[in-house]
């Protein structure tokens, strides 16, 4: 990193930060030129950069080496593709992966995965609490998966669930991995883990983020984008297309996107998908509602719209040469 000093910065102060760069374990080397001091400071250490900026006679500081190093194009100039069982992730196509809401029995969920499936649909999401699903509604679930060559999605939502998710499920849903044991559990199991970008995260925090679970040996790390706030009040949050751009031009890792999450509306959530997937994403997450008549949850689409979204999306993806998983 450069640390510049301020014109007015004097050597009393120079020498403190010289000293806490030492103590941080960096090689501080410096130079004086006629208007002020800049030094640079050689090492492969971690640093709170406004920590330093806030010595008295700093003026800036500036971090070379980017903080998210295995996560990089740098390090990884190819694509990493994902393979689960049969399925590339990350590759030429573009996952379809669907979580059914306001179910009201295990035999709908069933209906709508073989409806899934007849669609070519391969990944379906299970979302884990205390409640539901049981380990025995589990077993059924990886039951029909199984019979209808479906990935399972587990959203494990506490500790205790992951093992059990790693044990029915293909791929985990980690969100933003607030609790470190819990992403330590994840990480015994040879399973893909979903991180997600949430409205308030910057590209480069979800970027370290996934730094974090590659740095724990696991190879297998999906960013899934999931909007972003907004000013106008007419449209609260909404699906960053750019900063699917931008991931996949810093970091080799597939990018997944979540347009109803993002928009919060099922009549904003067409539109979005079908940018997303001419943004370049590797996959995209739908809510489905398990009946046309339940509206209760407001982002999710029935099963006629996402039909309707589907024919869409092919058409697009054959024209960019890329197809639906």
């Amino acid at each position: 990193m450069i640390v510049v000093m301020k014109q007015s910065a004097t050597e009393e102060q120079i020498s403190r930060v010289v000293k806490h760069l030492l103590d941080l374990g960096f090689d501080p080397y410096r130079s004086t030129g006629k208007v002020q001091t800049i030094l640079a400071a050689i090492g492969e250490r971690p640093f709170d950069k406004n920590d330093l900026e806030l010595f008295d006679g700093v003026q800036e500081v500036v971090r070379i080496s980017l903080p998210y190093k295995l996560a990089s194009r740098n390090s990884k100039p190819e694509n990493t593709v994902i393979k689960v069982k049969d399925i590339e992730l990350g590759g030429s196509g573009i996952a379809i992966t669907v979580r059914v809401v306001a179910s009201n029995s295990f035999h709908q969920v069933e209906q709508i995965y073989t409806r899934l499936a007849q669609e070519g649909v391969k990944l379906a999401t299970v979302t884990l609490s205390e409640k539901q699903p049981s380990e025995k509604q589990l077993k059924e679930y990886r039951a029909v998966a199984d019979s209808l060559g479906l990935l399972l999605v587990a959203r494990p939502k506490s500790l205790q669930e992951v093992a059990k998710a790693c044990h029915y499920c293909d791929i985990l849903e980690v969100g933003t991995l607030s609790n470190r044991l819990f992403l330590e559990e994840a990480s015994k199991a040879d399973k893909p883990l979903i991180v997600s970008r949430l409205p308030s995260m910057s590209i480069e925090e979800v970027l370290v983020l996934a730094e974090s679970v590659l740095s724990l040996g696991i190879e297998k790390v999906i960013i899934c984008e999931q909007g972003v706030r907004m000013l106008d009040p007419l449209i609260a949050q909404s699906l960053d297309i750019s900063a699917i751009t931008a991931i996949k031009r810093l970091s080799h890792l597939p990018v997944f996107a979540d347009p109803c999450a993002a928009m919060g509306r099922r009549d904003r959530v067409a539109p979005m998908a079908l940018a997303a997937a001419v943004g370049g994403v590797d996959g995209l997450v739908f809510d489905i509602l398990a009946s046309n008549e339940q509206y209760g949850t407001p982002q999710a689409l029935t099963f006629t719209q996402f039909l309707e979204l589907l024919q869409q999306l092919r058409l697009i993806v054959s024209a960019i040469g890329r197809r639906l998983l």
